[in-house]
């Protein structure tokens, strides 16, 4: 950016300045200056402006200033800024009565004594080109070579300012001195120059010396005798005069704080501010006449009555130049002529016109007027009148508009169309048939190639190509035109409703042939480019005059905006653009951190930005982009401040670019890159983590749901084991023995031994009967585990099952009762019930006895007979047969444990002990 700053300013054109061209604005304390003595001006390489006062140092982007003081920064032991220097790498140097101060990467340090200076109190700091620093102190002078001082010999006094054709200025209290190789010249105060003492001498690029004075500044341009004073600076002690990269100058004073005087694209004419100006002509001696919308006409040049009086009306609506000087003015009333000395004639109906309100005047060199009236067109020559209306072949009587084309031919503007008298009285028309669009022609002009412009009221330019109108559709064009003049440089100048535009004319050409919409080169101009007002009068003709020295005058609200064309300050420096402050949830962040990182968990992210162009700061326009966030490119028009909300976790690069007041972009911009830290349930270990707990808790859940599948098939396999063991040892033994019954009546009845098989048959229907017992036995033990009553209730129900006249069983409950897991209670049921199936089939005991013992942390089960008891041993090698291995597989289930012990004749004891820890009072 500072090659590019470069290469523009070898560049720009380096012409005396025109003090009319150049435009005045303050600062003091009440825009935010920290005081209004400001002792120098200093430009650094990002583009800012720097500011020493007495007050701290300012730092200024042509819209607001920030302060750096002892109330922001321990750097500054004193606020009194004397000096400052700048290097090219971008550092800042700030003399003070209490220590050197250097900016860099926008931190400041303090150097005094300690660090080497000879003194604290530095008085003048002189930069170097091999990138050293020259301080002056009160106690002799330092170098600073970078990271450190040395001592160095005081430095002796500039010879004086070179300027560019190579002469020398020079200057002291008294008097200032332009020294050439062929002659010296001098200007002394309180003769040439205003005031009693020289504070300070300047010489810009373009060679004009600037002398700041106790008492105003002054220029000197290099041909001038006579120095020309600032009016704006009359009376001000100035202290300083700096030129920034644009060739805007800047004006520090003893008291008034900060001036500029920015070379703007229009000046104004000061006998005219504040009047409504309608109309503009110039006569062919130069002189300038004004017609105002109720103040009359005003007359500029030398030998002319400046404002006329006894018109018609006080109300000018248009106007054409006379000879010598005078001019035709046409007013609501009547038409006047006007001689440069005043007097006026008068010509109304009452003389021969169609009509007094005179809309449009074209004069012709022979000195005749053609005369636009409401009721048709009037040619006056010397006392004759010759009058065209629409009988006579125009388009309409209403007339507007009125142009003479090169090749003599009077384009006349009416009320419906455009008619052309041609110079041998031909009258042709042109409406919307030949291309011409629908509403009142406001203006014609031509251009250099010969080339016909139109403006019509509500749609914008017309060319016209082999006697046919092409509208060209300009998107920049969103006013009505009101007045076009064609220039030498190739441009058209509008004026519009608001503003004046300039539009190359190569590139309507190409609008005109292709017949679409388009955005050729151009340039819009208004308030902040030096016109008094944008705005024009409702009715008034010419609104623009080209004069004869090349200017341009327009007419405005407020007077006139005049402009040349050949010396227009067109900005060539794109502006840099610079990042002033990153703010998160409203607390800055130190931008020159790499990275910047910002934890997650922010909502508002505030960057605020600006663009380093003096020359209108406020005509700059942004455009900013988020990389990571944004799609396209935000216009933010003057915004200087981009706001993003909840900004998700990644990393980002903000742009910025802007594009300064001639619409130079400068589309490197500045760059910002962040990253919003994700939380740690966003980063990618946590995410791996997550993941691999969930595959470990699945496979977890899984294994866990294989192991209950399993746990709940074997829970039906020893069910199934258990009704297997149940069928084999009843119903299978039970149809074993009625099948070996049957065999043995089958023998029988073969040996007709009739009554021996009745015998066996009654066995064996008695074993039938025992056998269905038994299956009504083990459906009655599947349907009993179903119920919800309690153990005891339950336990008491297989009592009573079993209890019969050959057997007599006891039970007895005793201890605290508690609600079991039903698993328990089944289990312990189910080896009650097998027990006493047992002992029913096998014991024949006449009584058998059921104790059931609620403990504090065990169940204890008692089941005892009387009856004929079974050898142990016997019992082993027979495991299964009498359910006792059931038994011992459910006790193992319930971890509990089983007590079997029998001895033949003296019965059974099965004693169970189950812990019941956690069971429900």
């Amino acid at each position: 950016m500072v090659l590019a700053i470069a290469l523009a300013l070898l560049t720009q054109p380096t012409h005396a300045q025109d003090l009319r061209y150049l435009h005045h604005q303050s600062w003091s304390t009440e825009d935010g200056l920290p005081q209004n003595s400001v002792h120098q001006i200093l430009q650094t390489p990002d583009g800012f402006l720097w500011l020493s006062t007495e007050a701290g140092i300012a730092r200024f982007d042509g819209i607001a200033f920030k302060t750096f003081s002892h109330t922001n920064d321990p750097a500054f032991l004193s606020d009194d800024a004397c000096c400052l220097a700048s290097s090219t790498n971008g550092d800042l140097w700030i003399g003070t009565p209490d220590g050197l101060i250097l900016y860099r990467n926008q931190h400041f340090k303090r150097f005094d004594e300690k660090n080497g200076l000879p003194s604290r109190t530095v008085r003048a700091l002189q930069p170097s080109r091999d990138g050293s620093l020259f301080i002056t102190t009160d106690n002799g002078s330092a170098q600073w070579i970078p990271d450190h001082f040395i001592t160095a010999p005081t430095q002796p006094s500039s010879p004086g300012i070179n300027a560019p054709d190579g002469s020398i200025w020079t200057y002291t209290n008294t008097e200032v001195s332009r020294h050439s190789s062929t002659s010296s010249k001098q200007w002394k105060v309180g003769a040439t120059l205003p005031g009693t003492r020289v504070e300070t001498l300047f010489v810009d690029r373009a060679g004009t010396a600037w002398i700041g004075t106790n008492d105003g500044l002054s220029i000197l341009t290099k041909d001038a005798s006579t120095a020309t004073p600032v009016p704006a600076l009359n009376g001000n002690p100035v202290l300083q005069v700096f030129e920034d990269t644009e060739g805007n100058y800047w004006i520090g004073t003893e008291s008034s704080g900060l001036h500029i005087l920015r070379p703007q694209k229009f000046r104004t004419e000061p006998s005219l501010e504040n009047q409504a100006v309608t109309a503009i002509t110039e006569t062919g001696n130069h002189t300038i006449w004004i017609g105002t919308r109720e103040d009359g006409l005003r007359g500029l040049g030398p030998g002319v009555t400046p404002h006329p009086e006894t018109l018609t009306s006080p109300v000018i609506l248009s106007l054409a130049p006379g000879l010598q000087g005078s001019v035709w003015a046409g007013t609501p009333d009547g038409l006047n002529h006007v001689a440069a000395n005043g007097n006026v004639q008068h010509i109304t109906s009452a003389e021969g016109l169609p009509d007094d309100y005179i809309q449009s005047l074209l004069a012709d060199p022979d000195g005749s007027v053609w005369i636009g009236t409401r009721h048709g067109l009037v040619h006056l020559t010397g006392d004759k009148m010759e009058i065209l209306t629409r009988a006579q072949g125009l388009g309409g009587d209403l007339i507007g508009t009125l142009f003479r084309a090169q090749n003599g031919t009077l384009w006349i503007g009416t009320s419906t169309g455009l008619s052309t008298l041609a110079p041998d009285g031909k009258i042709d028309t042109f409406t919307t048939r030949n291309g011409l669009p629908e509403g009142i022609v406001t203006a014609i002009t031509e251009d250099r190639e010969g080339e016909l412009w139109v403006a019509t009221k509500g749609v914008g330019l017309s060319r016209l190509i082999q006697n046919t109108f092409h509208s060209i559709d300009v998107e920049a064009l969103s006013s009505p035109i009101n007045g076009i003049s064609a220039g030498p440089q190739g441009y058209l100048w509008l004026r519009r409703d608001r503003g004046i535009d300039r539009i190359l004319i190569a590139g309507l050409d190409k609008c005109a042939e292709t017949n679409t919409p388009c955005t050729p080169n151009s340039n819009h101009y208004g308030l902040a480019d030096g016109m008094p007002s944008e705005e024009k009068v409702a009715a008034g003709s010419p609104v623009l005059w080209s004069m004869a020295n090349g200017e341009l005058w327009f007419s405005t609200r407020r007077g006139v905006a005049i402009l040349d064309p050949a010396h227009l300050p067109i900005n060539p420096i794109p502006p840099p653009v610079a990042i002033e402050q990153f703010s998160v949830d409203e607390l800055p962040i130190d931008t020159t951190a790499n990275p910047i990182q910002i934890p997650f968990g922010h909502t508002r992210f505030t960057i605020d930005y600006a663009a380093l162009s003096f020359t209108a700061p406020s005509e700059i326009r942004y455009r900013f982009l988020l990389e990571g966030f944004d799609r396209a490119w935000t216009d933010a028009g003057t915004r200087r401040t981009a706001t993003y909300t909840n900004l998700p976790p990644g990393g980002y690069t903000f742009r910025v670019q802007a594009m300064n007041n001639d619409g130079l972009w400068n589309e490197a911009g500045a760059t910002l890159p962040f990253r919003v830290i994700p939380p740690f349930y966003r980063r990618w270990w946590f995410a791996t983590l997550v993941i691999l707990a969930i595959a470990a808790i699945s496979i977890a859940l899984y294994r866990l749901r294989l192991r209950r599948l399993q746990a709940r098939f074997d829970l039906v396999l020893n069910e199934r084991n258990r009704m297997a063991r149940e069928i084999h040892d009843t119903l299978a033994q039970d149809f074993v023995g009625v099948s070996i019954q049957l065999d043995i009546v089958s023998q029988l009845l073969q040996l007709t031994k009739v009554e021996a098989a009745i015998k066996q048959v009654q066995q064996t229907r008695k074993l039938v009967t025992d056998g269905l017992a038994d299956a009504r036995q083990s459906i009655w033990e599947l349907r009993a585990n179903l119920s919800q009553d309690s153990l005891p209730t339950r336990l008491a129900k297989v009592v009573e099952r079993y209890s019969g006249d050959t057997l007599k069983i006891h039970l007895k409950i005793s201890g605290a009762y508690r609600q079991l897991d039903n698993r328990i209670e089944n289990e312990v049921l189910r080896i009650a019930q097998e027990s006493l199936s047992n002992i029913q089939r096998h014991a024949r005991a006449a009584e058998a006895s059921i104790d059931l013992f609620y403990e504090s942390d065990m169940l204890v089960l008692i089941v005892e007979d009387k009856g004929q008891g079974f050898a142990m041993d016997e019992a082993a090698k027979a495991q299964g047969h009498f359910g006792l291995s059931g038994m011992n597989e459910r006790a193992k289930v319930l971890g509990a444990s089983l007590d079997i012990v029998s001895s033949l004749g003296k019965g059974t004891k099965i004693t169970l002990s189950t812990p019941i820890a956690g069971a429900k009072e």
